[in-house]
C-alpha cells in the first residue's frame, strides 16, 4: 500500500479550492461518496451540501490557505479491499493522523488496476477551531504509521523498504532506509520524462560492478564496458559518461576516493579516455532511450518516447531554419545597404560638404531605422518560435491526455517502488522535544543546531540566534539556549513568532529585556495561574458577566475553549506533581505538595479537589479524559454553540449560492 499528499493548487481561495476537491475526486458527482464528522449533512446529501458544511467549518481558521488536504490511500495491484475494509482503514489513516471526530470525505476509486481512495480531511478541530498538524511539519510519519497498521490488520502486502513496519510484539517501528537515489535533479527528469536517467544507470551498473573487483585496473576495464568512466577530479573522484558527471559519492557511498584507496591501494589512472568509453558503451544506451519501469508501469511509454524525440528534432529544424533566415536577411539589408550608400554619395561633392554631410546623415538615419526594424521583426520571428515550441508534455500530462487520469496519477506516485540499495531495520528512539534533541554543527563562525525532524533548526551567529522555522519545538530549544548562553536576552521577529516566545517565556520563566512585551508577559502568566474554579462558581461568574457584557456566540465559543485550553495546563501540572511524589508521599502530603505548587489557590478548592480525587482514584493520567468527564458541561456549550453558529453560516451560505444561481439562470433567460 502507499499514501500520498496531493498538493495543492496555488491561487484559490480556500472556498474555491475545496469545491474544486471535491468535484474532482467525486468526478462532478458521479460516484458515491462517503463521510466521516459531518453534522447538518450526510452521504446522501448532494455533494454541494457536504462541501457547503467543509466549507464553513474550515472558516473558522482564516489564517490557514489548506484548511482542508487532500490525501490518496491505494492498495497494490491484484489487491481488492471490501468497502467494509476499505472503511476501516479510512478510521485507522485519521486516528493515527490525530484527525479522528474531524470532517471527512472520502470515495473510492476501482477503475485502474489499483483500488484507490481519495480524501478530503478537514484539518479543523470542530472541537475548538483551530488546525490540528499531526507531527508538525511532518504529517507523512503519522500516515505511513497507519499504513502500517493497516497492512498489518488486514493482510495486505507490504511496498518494498516501507517506512513503517509492525514487529513481534505488534508495535510500529520505523525502518530506517540505507537507500541512496539519485539526485532531485535527476529523479525530477525521471518523473517528466518517465526515462532512466544518467545517473540511476550508472548507480545501477555500478552497484553491479563494485563487489566483484579487486584492483584499479579491473575497477576501470569492468566500468569501461559499460561506457563509464572513473576520474579523480580535486580531492575527490566523479564517474562520467555521455557528457555527464557526477560526484563519485552520490553514486555509491562506497565508490567514494577515500574508500576505493583504502580496498586497492594509491589511485591508478584510467587507460581508458572518453572518447574510447563512448564507443565501449554498448550496454547502456542514450538517457531518453531507457524506461525508468517496466512497461506494464509506464504504458505507451515507447510511443510517448517518438513523439518527443520527433518533437524536438522538428523543434532543431525550425531553430536552424530560423537561424539561416535570420542570417540571409542580415546578408540582404547590408548588401542592399551598401548599394544604395554608393549611388546615393556617387560623383563629385567638391564644394558642397554641407549638402554632404546632411545626406549622409539622413541617408543613416533611414538606414538605422530599416535595421531596427529588422531586429523587431527577428524578435518576434523568435518569439513566434517560442510560442509554437514551447515544451512538450511531460509523461504525466500526455497520460493524462491520452489515457485519463488514472494513469496519469499511478505515474505521479511511481516513485514508492522505484529503489536502490538494502534496507535494514531499526528501532525509533524517541527524541526529547527541546534543547536535547538537537546537534550542532559548526562552520566557520556559525553553529547550526539540528534535530531528527528539522535541519538547520536555528543558527548561532555569535551576538544573534537566528531561528529558520516557526515551531514550538525549535523556538523553545533557541530560547534555551539563548537562556543559557546571555542569561537575559531580547527576542524580535514576526508576529506569530512573538506570540509563541510569549507562551513560553510565561510558562518556562525565561528573562527577556523588551520592555514592550512585559505586559502581554504578565497577563500570560496570570492566565496560567489561575486555576478553572468549581461548575457553580463558573455558572455564576457567567451570569455576571452576561448582566455586564452581552457577549456574541462566537466570543462565548472562544472563552470555553481558552477555559479548557487553561484547565489542560493546570491539569498537565497537577499530573507532574503527583507523579514525581507517588513513591515518597502519602495521599494527604500530595495534595499539600500542589496546593504549594499551585499559587493563588484556596486550599480545600473544591475544582482541585475533584481533580486529585479523580486521579488518585481512578488512576487516570490521559488529561483529555480528565478534562472531559470533570468538564463535561463546558465542553457540550461550547460545541452546542459552534454548531449553532455553523448552522447559520451554512444557511447563509446556502442562501447565497441559491441567489447566484437564480441570477444566473435569469440571465439565460430561464425562470427558477
Amino acid at each position: 500500500m502507499i499514501v500520498k499528499k496531493v498538493a495543492s493548487k496555488g491561487g484559490q481561495n480556500q472556498e474555491t479550492g475545496i469545491r474544486a476537491l471535491t468535484k474532482y475526486i467525486s468526478r462532478k458527482g458521479q460516484l458515491p461518496i462517503e463521510t466521516r464528522g459531518f453534522v447538518f449533512s450526510d452521504k446522501t446529501n448532494e455533494i454541494e451540501q457536504v462541501t457547503d458544511e467543509m466549507i464553513v467549518l474550515a472558516s473558522q481558521a482564516p489564517r490557514s490557505k489548506n484548511a482542508c488536504q487532500h490525501w490518496l490511500i491505494s492498495w497494490s495491484e491484484g489487491e481488492e479491499p471490501t468497502q467494509d475494509q476499505i472503511a476501516e482503514a479510512v478510521d485507522i489513516w485519521q486516528k493515527e493522523m490525530g484527525w479522528a471526530g474531524h470532517q471527512l470525505i472520502y470515495v473510492v476509486h476501482d477503475d485502474t488496476a489499483n483500488v484507490h481512495v481519495h480524501l478530503i480531511i478537514n484539518r479543523v478541530s470542530p472541537e475548538t477551531g483551530k488546525i490540528v498538524k499531526p507531527e508538525g511539519r511532518y504529517d507523512i510519519e503519522p500516515a505511513h504509521r497507519a499504513i502500517a497498521r493497516i497492512e498489518a490488520l488486514q493482510g495486505w502486502k507490504s511496498e518494498e523498504h516501507s517506512r513503517y513496519q509492525i514487529d513481534k510484539k505488534g508495535k510500529v517501528v520505523r525502518t530506517q532506509q540505507l537507500i541512496q537515489q539519485p539526485s532531485g535533479k535527476s529523479q525530477d527528469y525521471e518523473t517528466r520524462t518517465g526515462a532512466k536517467s544518467i545517473q540511476r544507470q550508472i548507480m545501477e551498473e555500478v552497484k553491479q560492478v563494485l563487489p566483484s573487483v579487486r584492483t584499479w585496473s579491473e575497477l576501470h576495464e569492468k566500468l569501461a564496458e559499460k561506457g563509464i568512466l572513473y576520474a579523480k577530479k580535486g580531492s575527490g573522484a566523479v564517474f562520467l559518461m555521455n557528457g555527464f558527471e557526477f560526484k563519485a559519492s552520490s553514486i555509491d557511498r562506497k565508490a567514494s576516493l577515500s574508500t576505493l584507496v583504502k580496498r586497492f591501494g594509491p589511485y591508478l589512472e584510467s587507460q581508458e579516455n572518453l572518447t574510447d568509453t563512448k564507443a565501449k558503451n554498448t550496454e547502456i544506451t542514450t538517457q531518453h532511450n531507457v524506461p525508468l519501469l517496466s512497461a506494464k508501469r509506464q504504458p505507451r511509454w515507447h510511443e510517448y518516447r517518438k513523439k518527443r524525440e520527433t518533437y524536438f528534432t522538428e523543434k532543431k529544424k525550425a531553430q536552424a531554419a530560423i537561424q539561416e533566415q535570420i542570417k540571409k536577411e542580415r546578408q540582404q539589408l547590408r548588401i542592399k545597404q551598401k548599394n544604395e550608400r554608393n549611388e546615393k554619395l556617387a560623383g563629385s561633392w567638391k564644394g558642397k560638404g554641407k549638402e554632404l554631410n546632411a545626406l549622409r546623415s539622413v541617408l543613416a538615419a533611414q538606414q538605422a531605422a530599416e535595421q531596427a526594424e529588422q531586429r523587431d521583426r527577428h524578435k518576434l520571428l523568435w518569439q513566434q518560435h517560442r510560442d509554437h515550441w514551447n515544451g512538450f508534455l511531460s509523461y504525466e500530462d500526455w497520460l493524462r491526455a491520452e489515457e485519463g487520469d488514472d494513469d496519469a496519477e499511478a505515474w505521479r506516485y511511481h516513485r514508492h517502488n522505484v529503489i536502490i540499495g538494502p534496507t535494514e531495520l531499526q528501532l525509533e528512539i524517541p527524541q526529547p522535544l527541546d534543547i536535547r534533541a538537537y546537534r550542532a554543527e559548526i562552520s566557520g563562525a556559525y553553529v547550526y543546531y539540528s534535530s531528527e525532524e528539522h535541519k538547520h533548526a536555528f543558527v548561532d551567529r555569535g551576538k544573534i540566534i537566528s531561528i529558520n522555522e516557526i515551531d514550538k519545538d525549535v523556538v523553545l530549544a533557541a530560547l534555551q539556549l539563548s537562556a543559557k548562553k546571555w542569561g537575559q536576552f531580547t527576542v524580535f521577529g514576526c508576529d506569530e513568532y512573538i506570540d509563541i516566545c510569549i507562551d513560553l517565556i510565561a510558562e518556562h520563566g525565561f528573562r527577556i529585556t523588551n520592555p514592550e512585551l512585559q505586559d502581554r508577559i504578565n497577563e500570560r502568566k496570570e492566565q496560567i495561574k489561575n486555576k478553572p474554579v468549581a461548575k457553580q462558581e463558573q455558572q455564576q461568574n457567567n451570569t455576571e458577566i452576561q448582566e455586564d457584557v452581552v457577549q456574541t456566540d462566537e466570543e462565548r465559543v472562544n472563552d470555553l475553549r481558552l477555559f479548557v485550553k487553561e484547565a489542560k495546563r493546570t491539569l498537565k501540572e497537577i499530573i507532574g506533581i503527583l507523579d514525581d511524589t507517588k513513591n515518597s508521599n502519602s495521599d494527604e502530603d500530595r495534595r499539600k505538595i500542589v496546593y504549594s505548587h499551585l499559587k493563588d489557590i484556596e486550599p480545600d478548592n473544591s475544582t482541585i479537589e475533584s481533580i486529585i480525587n479523580f486521579i488518585l482514584n481512578e488512576g487516570e493520567k490521559d488529561i483529555d479524559i480528565i478534562v472531559n468527564s470533570i468538564y463535561k458541561d463546558i465542553i457540550d456549550e461550547a460545541m452546542e454553540l459552534s454548531l449553532k453558529i455553523q448552522q447559520k453560516k451554512l444557511k447563509k451560505l446556502r442562501e447565497e449560492r441559491a441567489e447566484k444561481k437564480s441570477k444566473k439562470e435569469k440571465r439565460k433567460g430561464k425562470s427558477i
